[in-house]
């Protein structure tokens, strides 16, 4: 991969949705695109398991397209931006699947789906429609580089 932090918006041509590519400082929560992005990254490092997990299938999604490269694009074209977004798509998987289910508060019957966390984490969150699953991808990456081999499993 090449330098984390010269991702561009180059495989948003590639026919990504746009959601929120370029926010300005003023729309930035917390030096993240909105505050959802912000809640995902909040609660996905804040679950060492979690965490982990992620960690794992950003792992596994590098080495995916490092052993096994698109066929549908150049050599050259294997950008920052691409890796980004698909470890983000991967990512975003992992959360709408991790996320999903049903929940009650215990006061009528309890019965559960997820737990009490994931419950809270999907409310914090909100519409994850505008989650830059590009940013949260590139950041991952970025924890990647600095202290993960990819290649150890």
């Amino acid at each position: 991969m090449s330098n984390i932090e010269d991702l561009t918006d180059q495989a948003y041509a590639n026919g990504h949705a746009a959601g929120e590519r370029d926010a300005t400082d003023a729309q930035r929560y917390n030096g993240w695109a909105n505050r959802e992005t912000w809640a995902v990254a909040l609660h996905i490092n804040n679950d060492q398991g979690w965490q982990e997990s992620v960690t794992e299938l950003v792992r596994t999604t590098v080495r995916g397209i490092d052993q096994d490269p698109p066929t549908y694009i150049t050599a050259g074209e294997l950008t920052d931006a691409f890796y980004a977004n698909r470890v983000g798509d991967a990512i975003r998987d992992n959360v709408e699947e991790t996320l999903q289910g049903e929940y009650h508060d215990g006061t009528h019957g309890a019965w559960y789906s997820i737990t009490e966390g994931q419950h809270g984490a999907r409310e914090d969150i909100g519409s994850m429609w505008r989650v830059d699953w590009r940013e949260i991808g590139a950041a991952f990456l970025s924890d990647l580089a600095e202290g993960d081999d990819v290649s150890s499993s």
